[in-house]
């Protein structure tokens, strides 16, 4: 494929390059010649295996698989908490609540958006332009649009309204297709725009399943891994990275409160209305609540897996996940230790 030929570039760029044939193929030894069949290309008895940072880490836990016979890992990342103790001077590690405080009052004015955007089409006018612009090919005018719903004389109002809030944006052209002087002004023409509206009471949270649940069949289709353990797979994954986010916001003054807390925290974020009786917490919503009713075990299971992935990663035994199903709830009950 004259990859020598590109490394003898770069090299010449003063860059350093490597270059080599894959087994099987080129100048590399191994039978049979020229087969593009990864396992083929791979010796059981040698296999080792490198990573570096985050991907450091991967490897060391993938060295309990047992034909692996070498690792080598390079800078290995396998506490964010710990690094980021390590990394960072006490004396700044607190202005990450800020951050953490900050970024929880942005999710607080999201939804204050949100609610605004749909409370914009509670009336009936602006309703009704809103779907009418929608509807059409390209961009309307003020004319085009009063005259389709019959709102002469309130429509500039209301279409500057949905303009306001985000719904519909704004674009100018002038409507005689002339140039130059004597074209006359641009006339301001309305379109739908790409914002999304969406507001749920009690929160739920249909996409983050969703996202689970692709991420599921994809992995299962790449590995062969049963659909329903993939995706308790994922939601682990999921749980341990929101576990692993709370760590540094309690990184000043840990304690057992301060974490119990910070989890609670990172439950209500994300829908689940955590209630703490004693050391018992009980969560009053369930972000998947329709889904979990008609899949049960299916829902369920993955919510175990993603609390009890959180809970794990708080640390010191500190909270356990267990299923508990009532209803009204969540189906994962937490408990301090």
């Amino acid at each position: 494929m004259y990859l020598d030929s590109f490394a003898g570039l770069f090299a010449g760029a003063g860059l350093n390059a490597l270059a080599f044939d894959n087994r099987n193929f080129g100048a590399s030894d191994g039978e049979p010649r020229q087969e593009i069949d990864l396992w083929a290309q791979v010796d059981a008895g040698r296999i080792g295996i490198w990573g570096s940072s985050h991907s450091g880490g991967h490897v060391l836990v993938a060295a309990i698989e047992r034909r692996v016979k070498a690792v080598l890992s390079q800078v290995p990342l396998v506490s964010g908490h710990a690094n980021l103790r390590a990394l960072v001077r006490a004396a700044f590690i607190a202005g990450f609540r800020e951050q953490f405080d900050a970024d929880r009052q942005v999710d607080a004015d999201e939804f204050a958006a949100q609610v605004s955007g749909v409370a914009a089409l509670a009336e009936p006018v602006r309703r009704d332009l809103y779907f009418h612009v929608a509807a059409q090919p390209g961009p309307v005018s003020r004319d085009q649009a009063s005259e389709g719903v019959g709102a002469a004389h309130t429509a500039k109002f209301h279409l500057d309204k949905l303009v306001e809030e985000g719904l519909l944006d704004p674009d100018f052209k002038r409507m005689s297709g002339r140039q130059g002087r004597g074209a006359g002004r641009p006339a301001k023409l309305y379109r739908r725009s790409g914002r999304q509206v969406s507001v749920t009471l009690p929160e739920r949270r249909y996409d983050l399943a969703g996202e689970l649940m692709a991420r599921a069949i994809e992995d299962s289709a790449q590995t062969g891994v049963a659909v329903v353990d993939a995706l308790h797979g994922a939601a682990t994954d999921l749980g341990a990275t929101l576990g692993e986010r709370l760590r540094p916001d309690v990184a000043v003054a840990p304690g057992r409160e301060r974490l119990i807390a910070a989890a609670c925290g990172t439950l209500s974020a994300h829908g689940y209305e955590p209630r703490r009786q004693g050391d018992t917490i009980t969560m009053a919503n369930c972000p998947f609540d329709a889904l979990a009713r008609e899949h049960t075990a299916l829902v369920c299971g993955m919510n175990l897996a993603l609390l009890g992935a959180l809970a794990d990663q708080v640390g010191d035994g500190l909270l356990g996940a267990r299923l508990d199903p009532a209803a009204d709830r969540c189906c994962v009950v937490l408990s301090a230790g």
